[in-house]
This record gives structure tokens, C-alpha cells and sequence, in this order.
């Protein structure tokens, strides 16, 4: 059994709380972030949750304002868990209210290097895709298609401008630059990617943005993803290009520095 909380009180998951007439399950208005959380603290909780509001702006929904720090620790030691991955989940109901879920769930294991092949398909400009939106049935899909095929598929726009994976923003390594999709395109602001590119530079590697095609491909080195709770996830190849693994540990340790770094003045803020 996993314990969760849901609009002030802790709950079994298994407990049905919302009905089949709310907004939120008819027609998946709603918002919800996950982050990193351990005995020292949620990772980044300010920005997960100044993100979470901007979103919930979207659909006019509330966002309550609760000790999230507190209750994340509390549901640590209710399920008897050193960490996790805990999810805030808004929905609205069919008051036109939200609900609010707090749900944590195994942190997993350290990320396996992946293999990334561009997709098919190519995007527009749609507001959607800069927020995480319990309409998600698109990313699901991809995601269920990477457990498949054991690939994981690297989006582009309609000016085949390289952009994110289902779950994670790309970064790529040229030189002595580490590169990430421009934040003007149609993809997520990723709290890690925001970090990255704050800290500036890792080692000799200097992080910034850049509008990037498939083109500049053939001059990249190397890659990775990043999201909030595996941090980094080496790419193996891109497009059936095999990368140098041999490089990156020390630059994936060196990152990971500069992250943890982060998060712990981090914590300091959320206090």
C-alpha cells in the first residue's frame, strides 16, 4: 500500500476520490510536476511549484498554497522511504475546484544510456507543449514506444529544430560547448535544464542555448538528457551514431557536482 495525500488528508492510492463527471478526467484539464525528494529535501520545490502555478493559470484553477516540504517528509516516513519521486498532481473537479494529490512512488534505478532517433513527425507552435498537462496521452505513447523498441524518440518542429524527448530535454556536446535547444521553441523549460544553463559552464565546457537542427548533428561529440529526478541520462547514439563513452562519466560526474550543489541551496530556499 502507498500512502498519498490528497486535499488535506493522507489516503490509501487505492481510494477512489474522483468522480468520472469531473473536467479533469473528461477532458484532462489539469497540471501536475514531479521532482526529486529525500530525508534532506524536495529538489528545486520553488520552481517545481512557481511552474505548477503559471500552468494552473492557464484554466483559471487555484492553487493551494500548503507546506509541501512538510508533507513530502511526511509521506517519506508513512511509506517507510528514504526517497522518492513525488508527483503534486492539480485536477479540476466537477465543481469547477481543484483537487490536489501529493504522490510519491519508487525514485528507481540510475538511468540506463539510451538510444535517441528523431521522429517523424514534427510539431507547431502550440502553448501546450511549454507545461507538463494531465492531457498527456501524447507522451505516453512515446514513452510506451520507447519501453518497446528500446529507442527513445527525439522530437523536432516544423523548421526541424531539435527540441526534447517525452520525458527529458536534450543537451548536446561540440567542442568545448555544451548545447540545448533554444526556450522559444515548443518544448518544456526543464527545472534541470534551468540549473544547467544558471551554473554557466562544467569543467571546460561552457552551457548555453542554441537553435539546433538535425544538420548539426554531424558535429556533435556527444549527449544527454535531463529531467528532475534521474538528473542526467547519457545517450548512447543519436540517428544509429555511436558516441565515445569513455568521455562522458567525467563530465556526467562533474554535472551531477554542480546539481547537487544546487539543490542544496536550494532547500535553503524553501524553508
Amino acid at each position: 500500500m502507498t500512502v498519498i495525500w490528497h486535499n488535506g488528508q493522507f489516503k490509501d492510492i487505492r481510494d477512489k476520490v474522483l468522480s468520472p463527471e469531473s473536467p479533469g478526467l473528461q477532458f484532462g484539464t489539469g497540471c501536475f510536476t514531479t521532482m526529486f525528494c529525500s530525508s534532506e529535501g524536495c529538489e528545486f520545490l520553488s520552481a517545481h511549484l512557481e511552474r505548477l502555478k503559471k500552468s494552473l493559470g492557464l484554466f483559471r484553477m487555484d492553487f493551494k498554497n500548503e507546506d509541501y516540504q512538510s508533507l513530502a517528509e511526511t509521506l517519506l516516513e508513512k511509506n517507510g522511504w528514504k526517497e522518492a519521486r513525488m508527483k503534486i498532481l492539480c485536477v479540476e473537479n466537477e465543481e469547477k475546484g481543484t483537487d490536489t494529490f501529493l504522490m510519491p512512488s519508487p525514485a528507481g534505478k540510475e538511468p540506463e544510456p539510451v538510444h535517441l532517433v528523431l521522429s517523424g513527425e514534427k510539431r507547431g507552435d502550440l502553448f501546450i507543449y511549454k507545461h507538463k498537462l494531465t492531457s498527456y496521452a501524447y507522451n505516453a505513447y512515446y514513452m510506451r514506444e520507447a519501453a518497446r523498441s528500446g529507442r527513445d524518440t527525439l522530437f523536432i518542429d516544423y523548421r526541424s529544430h531539435l527540441l526534447e524527448t517525452a520525458t527529458a530535454n536534450l543537451f548536446l556536446i561540440r567542442g568545448n560547448e555544451i548545447l540545448t535547444p533554444h526556450h522559444s521553441l515548443p518544448l518544456l523549460d526543464g527545472i534541470i535544464k534551468e540549473e544547467l544553463l544558471k551554473a554557466q559552464s562544467a569543467g571546460p565546457y561552457q552551457i548555453r542555448e542554441e537553435f539546433l537542427t538535425a544538420e548539426d548533428l554531424t558535429e556533435v561529440e556527444g549527449a544527454f538528457l535531463t529531467n528532475s529526478v534521474k538528473k542526467i541520462i547519457p545517450v548512447s547514439s543519436l540517428e544509429g551514431r555511436s558516441f565515445d563513452s569513455v568521455r562522458f562519466p567525467a563530465l556526467e560526474r562533474s554535472l551531477r557536482a554542480i546539481l547537487n550543489e544546487r539543490a542544496k541551496t536550494s532547500f535553503k530556499l524553501s524553508l
